[in-house]
């Protein structure tokens, strides 16, 4: 009887620890990505070497020529360059993006990680 009880008192403890460790790390990291990203508008001057918006808060974005953006359709597009965003040289209409702010020594800057090509 006893070898059964110290049997489930082993399983009961290392399912309590299990359940602690996966709360604990849940908890990390809903709390390290609080409000890490946030939706921004502005204009974007698109070459085809470079991408920047300049965005209705007075920060100038750089956007990477192979991003994660959705088409005017709302369909997902995991990379490449936004159909919005063409290379012509020219200002474009308005666009919704999603930025996140990095701080590194001190120099601040905030990485774009999604467009949206939606009207």
């Amino acid at each position: 009887m006893t070898r059964n009880f110290g049997s489930m008192w082993r399983r009961a403890a290392i399912g309590a620890l299990a359940v602690a460790i996966l709360g604990a790390t849940g908890g990390y990291l809903a709390g390290a990505n609080r409000d890490a990203v946030s939706l921004h508008s502005g204009k974007a001057y698109s070459t085809p070497f470079q991408i920047s918006i300049t965005g209705e808060d007075g920060w100038v974005y750089d956007v990477p020529l192979d991003m994660n953006w959705t088409d005017g359709s709302g369909t997902w597009h995991q990379g490449g360059r936004p159909d919005c965003l063409p290379p012509t040289g020219e200002l474009t209409a308005p666009v919704t993006f999603a930025a996140t702010e990095v701080t590194v020594n001190g120099v601040t800057w905030r990485p774009v990680v999604w467009v949206s090509c939606r009207p």
